[in-house]
């Protein structure tokens, strides 16, 4: 039985341990469980595992049956037991069942706790009220529409007042044999060009703005960082829509330039040029 207890454990352990103490994967370490020593393996590794807090300790995940058979094999007196149980319900349970089973472990528990913790009930009160949920999407829909409709009409300002001061010069350019659709062409060129840079730039300020910003919301109460971090995701497909939408009312801009240069009278403005 010798060798058989000496035998070491595979473990996972999290990355901050292993920078931490300078150690890599496949290395083998002693460690003291309930006093006694035991050989484990670092085989892989976590960022983060349930319950626990890496920022303030560090862990390693060894598998429970391997862990409590090399405790007691050796042990001279009593046995080494788990100190945390996690209790997963089978699909399809009833409410009144999970209510009877909760019951029963506090009224006539099979084994000693502390405390029992149901994930549930926690988060029942930490459910958003859909109501509440549901303004705040009415919010943002009417904040986005907002800036949508003030952006496009910046840009059909900006867009016309161009094309106003610059009237004269599309007619000498017509009158020096350029074309209505090579006109057309180059309103389209100039106008594309400023649109994809404006949504290059706006893109990567939004970007960086979110990354300077948004950390400030992963703090609870007492301004420590919450557990699991605040991750920032990017909803491709509603960012999509929003350019196409974007696009396309850019485009409906666009096109009202054009129908005005369609309509340019070369010897009015030449005319007017004169005087």
């Amino acid at each position: 039985m010798g060798p058989l207890v000496n035998f070491p454990i595979f473990s996972t352990v999290n990355s901050d341990f292993l920078i931490n103490n300078q150690y890599s994967l496949g290395d083998q370490l002693k460690l003291s469980v309930s006093g006694q020593r035991i050989d484990v393996i670092l085989r892989d590794k976590v960022k983060y595992f349930p319950t626990i807090n890496p920022t303030e300790d560090d862990f390693i995940v060894v598998g429970l049956d391997p862990l409590i058979h090399r405790l007691n094999i050796s042990s001279l007196f009593g046995s080494t037991d788990p100190n945390e149980f996690w209790i997963d319900y089978e699909d399809g349970i009833t409410n009144e069942t999970k209510m009877s089973l909760k019951e029963e472990l506090i009224n006539d528990p099979s084994f000693p706790y502390g405390k029992l913790w149901d994930t549930e009930s926690m988060l029942e009160i930490n459910r958003v009220d859909p109501l509440v949920k549901a303004g705040w999407h009415a919010i943002l829909v009417i904040a986005f529409g907002s800036i949508l409709l003030l952006s496009a009409i910046g840009f059909f300002s900006h867009a016309y007042i161009s094309y106003r001061n610059r009237r004269f010069q599309f007619a000498l350019l017509r009158t020096l044999g350029l074309s209505t659709r090579q006109l057309i062409t180059t309103i389209w060129v100039e106008q594309v060009l400023i649109i994809t840079l404006g949504m290059i730039v706006g893109t990567w300020m939004g970007g960086r703005l979110s990354e300077a910003v948004m950390p400030f919301l992963s703090s609870d109460d007492y301004g420590n960082q919450v557990i699991p971090p605040f991750v920032i995701q990017v909803d491709w497909v509603n960012l999509m829509i929003t350019y196409a939408a974007m696009i396309l009312i850019f485009a409906a801009v666009i096109g009202s330039l054009i129908f005005l240069a369609r309509r340019l009278v070369l010897n009015k403005m030449l005319r007017l040029g004169d005087t």
